[in-house]
């Protein structure tokens, strides 16, 4: 049975949170960030990943797939295969179901181009998205607070 993948995504501590599903948005957030970048062909080291092989490049375009760049997609299944796998107050984990085949890739793909850990960049990213939703959050409140006294 293949052991789960599981990198801490977010931990965002020392932001007051206003929405319980705060940490559900933001862990939503890094998963569309880090589509981008596997898109792009990067990996979670900030590198571009090796080319597929003249011979799976050949494959992946007569299926009419990306062939110019390693995107670890070919029917999507492994990455929309991630979840939250465990969730604290100020924290979340994404993964895997481990023993699944998209577990069992995922693991492989990791273990050779390094993409399921969050970039440097996308954990400031997702701080970001953090913080801008506590503040609408806050300010929502405040609004419906004054509407309320009137």
């Amino acid at each position: 049975m293949a052991k789960p993948i599981e990198v801490t995504a977010i931990d965002i501590s020392k932001i007051e949170l206003f929405s319980p599903d705060l940490l559900k948005r933001s862990a939503q957030f890094l998963l569309r960030l880090q589509s981008q970048r596997l898109d792009s062909g990067v990996g979670s080291n900030g590198s571009k990943m090796p080319a597929y092989s003249e011979r799976y490049a050949e494959f992946r375009r007569e299926k009419g797939r990306v062939a110019d760049r390693r995107t670890l997609t070919f029917t999507g299944a492994m990455l929309a295969g991630r979840r939250v796998t465990e969730q604290t107050k100020t924290a979340v984990r994404l993964g895997w179901v481990s023993g699944t085949s998209e577990a069992k890739k995922a693991e492989y793909n990791d273990d050779m181009y390094a993409f399921a850990a969050p970039t440097d960049a996308e954990r400031k990213q997702v701080i970001a998205f953090a913080e801008r939703e506590v503040k609408r959050l806050a300010k929502k409140s405040k609004e419906s607070a004054s509407r309320n006294k009137r």
